[in-house]
């Protein structure tokens, strides 16, 4: 009896330490359209994972998965302006940190007649994904 005793003690304990966080599953990734020809990216900065998409429990880190993808053009000294979100699963978890990703980008805008040219309506996809 004792040892039946402990044994569901045990077995009570351990289901106890299972943690299960239910979250929203992103929606699928969009397809994102490519430019022919792509411009030439000198400088980029990986989006760092917000708090808000990290929970911490006692004995581990879960991260939410999601996606945003953003619309900008390129100025004249290959910085990106006129940022835009134009989706992201989840909504209201990522954006800030894409974007603030995108704006430490820098191009090599495209010369003509030695001039360097905007470029506009670029798209980029940044997906956060638990590894």
């Amino acid at each position: 009896m004792k040892y039946l005793l402990v044994a569901c003690l045990l077995t009570l304990i351990t289901a106890c330490s299972v943690t299960t966080v239910a979250r929203p599953a992103p929606r699928p990734t969009p397809s994102v359209p490519v430019m022919t020809p792509e411009p030439t990216l000198l400088k980029y900065k990986n989006p760092e994972y917000p708090d808000a998409a990290i929970t911490k429990t006692s004995s581990s880190i879960i991260l939410q998965n999601g996606w945003v993808l953003l619309q900008y053009n390129v100025d004249e000294s290959g910085k990106p302006v006129d940022i835009k979100v134009v989706d992201a699963s989840p909504k209201g978890l990522f954006e800030e940190a894409s974007i603030e990703a995108l704006e430490g980008w820098e191009y090599q805008p495209p010369m003509k007649d030695g001039r360097r040219q905007p470029m506009t309506g670029l798209h980029n996809l940044f997906t956060f994904k638990m590894m």
